[in-house]
């Protein structure tokens, strides 16, 4: 069998089977039309897969963003430092204490397996192999998966993805049975652990969200958020948000106000008319006496935070740049300029620390 041709002559299972016999290491892609999807192997064994749609760093992105509350701009940074390497990236996100190392390996345990067994739904499209003698960046540790074991799983979840199907789809809404349930959860996402996937997907059901949300935006595969969601329905967790649902928790509509009600909104209007009268007599007051000493305050201070901000800034990016330095040479780096030769720190950043070891001398000479 050549390591290129159709889907519609050879099946993934097959392809998978002669890659693992014959312990090859390289990328083997798929493509149909515009959609793209890979599995990574080593010596036969699969340590990476993913798609145009749904890939590893997309699932780890999401759970720093959405579980442990990292900005995304930053997160964006790290992945542009480690120039699509997946390992590099989680060797900086466990270095920082970004990521914990049982949150790691979790991830990309559940990941892999998901993200492997999910291209066993491709039935059309074209196939390569390419050949590759290092694939170590596609690997966290030693995570790999072998073709059988994937291709059972596989098997498995297809027919589980057709019973599924039945009733949930991508524009399904759900609500929890119990609503006093719901409340009991906890209020923040960064509450939830790596193991509490379940109960952090009923936390997101409140009528509004639909599964393709759910999808998108969580740390967890289509398949397993579908899977959680079928043990949901199944066992009465949750019921879909209908229009019959709605109406039984809109508040009884009467059919016009109470006298009483009617004095209460009279006395609330004048007491919010009082308000808007002293509010304005405050704002005149102070544009009369207080606009220049507002102006040049805010501004100093403007500028102290923003200096101190940019400091903060450069020493965060100088000591990421030293981890990523370690990472790729194998030796701590010496001084700023080993990081700006590797590129590993920007001209801003040096300029900050710069400044920043001038102002420290300047104290010091001051004491």
């Amino acid at each position: 069998m050549a390591l290129s041709g159709s889907l519609k002559e050879f099946d993934l299972a097959d392809i998978f089977q002669l890659i693992g016999q014959q312990k090859k290491t390289g990328r083997l892609v798929l493509v149909d039309g515009k959609r793209q999807g890979y599995a990574v192997f080593k010596d036969g064994f699969i340590v990476a897969a993913g798609s145009d749609d749904e890939n590893l760093i997309s699932l780890l992105v999401n759970y720093l963003v959405s579980i442990k509350q990292q900005p995304y701009t930053k997160i964006s940074e790290f992945l542009t430092f480690c120039k699509g390497s997946i390992r590099h990236f989680a060797e900086i996100l466990v270095k920082i204490q970004y990521l914990k190392e049982d949150e790691l390996l979790a991830i990309a345990e559940t990941g892999i397996e998901d993200l492997a067994c999910a291209l066993f739904a491709w039935t059309k499209g074209e196939y390569r192999f390419d050949a590759q003698q290092n694939v170590d960046s596609f690997q966290i540790w030693s995570v790999s998966f072998s073709p059988d074991a994937i291709t059972m799983e596989a098997m498995r979840r297809i027919d589980e993805w057709q019973r599924m199907g039945e009733h949930i789809t991508d524009d399904a809404v759900f609500v929890a049975a119990d609503p006093q349930m719901a409340a009991a959860l906890p209020a923040e996402s960064s509450d939830f652990g790596i193991n509490d996937a379940p109960q952090y997907i009923l936390s997101l059901l409140d009528g509004k969200v639909c599964v393709q949300e759910l999808c998108t935006d969580t740390f967890l595969s289509t398949y397993r958020i579908n899977e959680i969601l079928n043990d949901f329905l199944a066992n009465g967790t949750i019921v879909r948000a209908g229009e019959e649902y709605l109406a039984n928790i809109r508040p009884v509509e009467r059919s016009g106000p109470r006298k009483d009600d009617n004095e209460r909104i009279r006395l609330s209007a004048l007491s919010t008319l009082a308000t808007i009268i002293a509010a304005a007599v405050m704002v005149v007051l102070g544009s009369l006496v207080l606009p220049r000493l507002a102006f040049f305050g805010a501004n100093i201070s403007l500028n102290y935070r923003n200096a101190a901000l940019d400091i903060s800034q450069a020493r965060e990016n100088m000591a990421i740049g030293r981890i990523g330095y370690e990472i790729m040479n194998g030796e701590q780096a010496t001084d700023i300029q080993a990081l700006r030769n590797s590129d590993l720190l920007s001209e801003k950043s040096i300029k900050a620390l710069v400044a920043a070891r001038k102002l420290n001398k300047a104290i010091d000479a001051m004491k």
